[in-house]
């Protein structure tokens, strides 16, 4: 089991070098600034200089049969029957007090869909990478999604509304564009 691309065990690469999702959240957490400014459920706020960052998270518990050790719905390729009732997580932040000019808003996003070599791997068939064209294959398909755009504060409130997928982080960027 261990000479598997996804065995179950720890770590940030798989052993030929497969950057797994946990690798892409903490190149999150290093971009976030030195001081807090709120917490809640499912985020946090920090601030370096003019830039904001918001950290979101749709953390999903564990069912109690999986907590006492009782695996009996749970298969190799399919990891996601311990959470019983996935949900997605709508969080609205209200942001005050900001100058009214134009900003620039990057999203970086790792979920099931973006920045999970497991679930592209699954996708790929689940078979084991036998050629080097299929691991680069798998690599370029297991990154988080980047999006960026302008916006223009009016009346000094910038209101973010966010959808999470289960189990979804989010890094939101915020930062003055300089023209």
């Amino acid at each position: 089991m261990v000479g598997e691309l996804f065995h179950g065990g720890l770590g940030l690469f798989t052993y030929n070098g497969l950057k797994k999702s946990q690798f892409y959240a903490f190149t999150l957490l290093s971009k976030l600034g030195s001081h807090l400014i709120a917490r809640g459920d499912g985020y946090f706020i920090t601030k370096e200089k003019d830039f904001f960052q918001i950290m979101l998270y749709n953390y999903q518990h564990y069912s109690d049969l999986y907590a006492s050790g009782e695996l009996f719905d749970m298969t190799f390729t399919n990891r996601y029957t311990p959470f019983p009732t996935p949900k997605i997580k709508k969080i609205i932040l209200p942001f005050t007090g900001l100058e009214n000019r134009e900003y620039i808003i990057i999203e970086t996003i790792i979920n099931k869909d973006h920045g999970s070599a497991f679930d592209k791997w699954i996708e790929l068939g689940a078979m084991p990478i036998e050629t080097a064209e299929e691991l680069e294959y798998l690599k370029a398909v297991s990154v988080p999604k980047i999006t960026k755009r302008k916006i223009t504060v009016d009346n000094n409130l910038l209101t973010l509304s966010v959808e999470l997928q289960p189990h979804e982080v989010r890094l939101i960027e915020i930062k003055p564009s300089y023209l």
